[in-house]
């Protein structure tokens, strides 16, 4: 068995392990305990009210403390941690997977955090039905669902931001989309402009992919699926 392995498993397992991407993944999230940790920990404090036993005397000392909003501090935690899991992932694995191939990081990582929020869905359709009058319905441009934001897109955030970061890479290291200014300018103004082109080819690459995958899908629903309000 040691022997089946040592040469078979082993091998797979080291480059496994030595993967930037997999690097990149585990280091960014890594990098995030501090914000999943006292995010869950808002979300416990906030549900420890309906616990058995001790929910009735937890609630009211806290509202004895803090008043009836008491919940609101949990909450507020809840939407600067965990309700941006997926947010905080992209923009952390941009940069970690970009650093790894020898690059800043800075504009991979702001790139990729664009190219994520480009590809979210923001239109349904509506039906509006005003008082005394007929229904309308259409299309409405500025819905976000949550679930694109927490966990529940994690890893469709993590595959969109290494499709990001490998195509703005490889595209910084064409020296023909390069822009080279005097040497008299800033370095940081230098390198913004040096990256310009290839920012904005992966931008307009990943916004191109989003357009043919929402065409797919609206190909596949029913004409029947609307949002009513």
């Amino acid at each position: 068995m040691m022997n089946f392995i040592d040469k078979y498993i082993m091998p797979v397992a080291n480059k496994l392990g030595n993967n930037r991407h997999l690097l990149a993944i585990r280091d960014a999230l890594v990098g995030m305990i501090a914000i999943t940790m006292v995010g869950s920990l808002a979300v416990l404090l906030n549900n420890l009210g309906s616990v058995p036993g001790i929910g009735k005397p937890y609630q009211k000392m806290m509202v004895a403390l803090f008043g009836e909003i008491w919940n609101t501090l949990g909450g507020d935690i809840w939407w600067g941690t965990l309700a941006f899991m997926t947010v905080f992932a992209v923009f952390g694995i941009a940069y970690k997977l970009a650093k790894s191939y020898g690059d800043n990081g800075f504009e991979a990582m702001l790139v990729a955090g664009v190219a994520f929020f480009v590809l979210i869905p923001q239109i349904g359709n509506v039906t509006l039905t005003p008082e005394g009058g007929e229904a309308v319905s259409g299309g409405a441009w500025g819905f976000i669902s949550w679930n694109y934001f927490d966990a529940t897109a994690l890893f469709t955030g993590i595959i969109f931001s290494i499709f990001a970061t490998e195509i703005f890479v490889r595209l910084a290291k064409i020296k023909y989309l390069v822009i080279k200014l005097p040497d008299g300018v800033p370095p940081a103004v230098a390198r913004s402009f040096s990256k310009l082109l290839p920012g904005m080819a992966t931008i307009f690459t990943m916004g191109l992919f989003g357009l043919i995958l929402r065409k797919f899908i609206s190909e596949l629903q029913a004409p029947s699926d609307t949002l009513k309000m």
